[in-house]
Parts: C-alpha cells; structure tokens; sequence
C-alpha cells in the first residue's frame, strides 16, 4: 500500500482560490492515507521542470480560468506522455484569446465550474469515485473503501435534495423574458453569469 496518494494540479497564477479549496476538499475525504499535493509554481516560486511530481500523481487535475500562463501547457504534456487520465476543469468565465485557442486544441475534456467552492466539491467527488472504482491501485483498505462508499452515497442525497429544492415553484406564476429584455434590466446592462464589471 503507497505511503501517500499523489495529487498534481496544473494551475495557472489567477487560480489561488481554486487551490486553496481543493487542498481543503481533499483533506475532507474520510480516509487516513496521507496526500502529497503538488501544483504549478505560483508567482514568484522558482519555476522548475521537473516531471517526476506529474509523472509519479495517483491524479492530475488541470484548470483554465481567464488566461493560460506557462508552465501549465508543458505540465499537461508531460501528463499525456506519462500515460495518465487527464482530469479538465474550466471556470465558467470569458477567456483571453491564448486560454481560448488552447481551451479548445488541449484535446482535453472540460468539466464547468462557477466558484472555487463548487470546484472543491467538484474534485472531491471525482477523487472519492475513482478510489471507489480501482481501491487497488490506490490502496486503499475495505474499511476505507466502505467510507468512502457512503460519503459518496451522501453527496449524491444531497445533490437530489438540491435539484428538488431548486425545481419546486418552478410551476409558479413567472416571467420569461426573452434574451434581449434579459441583458438589461431597468436600463442597466447585465453582465452575463461570470463576466466581472469592467
């Protein structure tokens, strides 16, 4: 059984929050095996190109925010030759023409997030599912495995309660307003969902 489960995060420097959550949301799960955590270097880190952190992840996760900034493209290079699943987030925000050119030429499947948070709750589940899936390769014990069994069974009770909670009075009375009434409202243009105030 590995000592440590290895996480490798490619993450450009914009992408503090998402960090923070994720290392947060890991520490969550309900097993004892420790994590070893590794990200992109942040600004002003030294910027190394070692591959062996990537090479030796149990996981890599990659995440496009607004813009792409080396080293992330290497990182996911470097992922791809050494065989492993590349797991995609992107915030749901407007992207820079680099991030856009290389959000679609990446050849990687991109998952949507809205905040930070959600991409916590995000990463979580799919660490705790694919551990599930394969607790073998991750070596994870049949104690650990029936946890993470039913903390994955509880996230899936509280996701339909959420959906349930957010359909009901969808039959109310209301109003739909066409795309163009939406994009203002009182006069004011409304940002799309996302989009920051210039």
């Amino acid at each position: 059984m590995p000592g440590k489960l290895g996480l490798f995060v490619s993450a450009g420097p914009d992408l503090e929050r998402e960090r923070e959550h994720i290392g947060q949301a890991v520490a969550r799960l309900p097993i004892s095996l420790g994590w070893s955590i590794e990200y992109t270097p942040g600004v002003g880190e030294a910027r190394g190109v070692d591959p062996q952190p990537i090479v030796g992840a149990h996981f890599y996760v990659i995440l496009l925010s607004r813009d792409i900034t080396a080293p992330v493209g290497w990182e996911l290079a470097v992922a791809r030759r050494a065989g492993k699943e590349i797991i995609g987030f992107a915030r749901d925000v407007g992207r820079t023409p680099a991030a856009a050119v290389f959000a679609r030429e990446a050849d990687v499947v991109w998952t949507p997030y809205q905040t930070p948070a959600e991409l916590g709750r995000l990463v979580q589940r799919l660490l705790a599912e694919r551990m599930v899936q394969n607790p073998a390769a991750y070596g994870v014990p049949l104690p650990e495995w029936e946890a993470l069994s039913a903390f994955l069974q509880e996230l899936s009770r509280e996701s339909a309660a959420e959906m349930a909670s957010s359909e009901r009075g969808a039959g109310a009375r209301g109003v739909i307003l066409s795309p163009e009434e939406a994009a203002t409202r009182g006069g004011v243009p409304i940002k799309p969902r996302g989009e920051r105030p210039a």
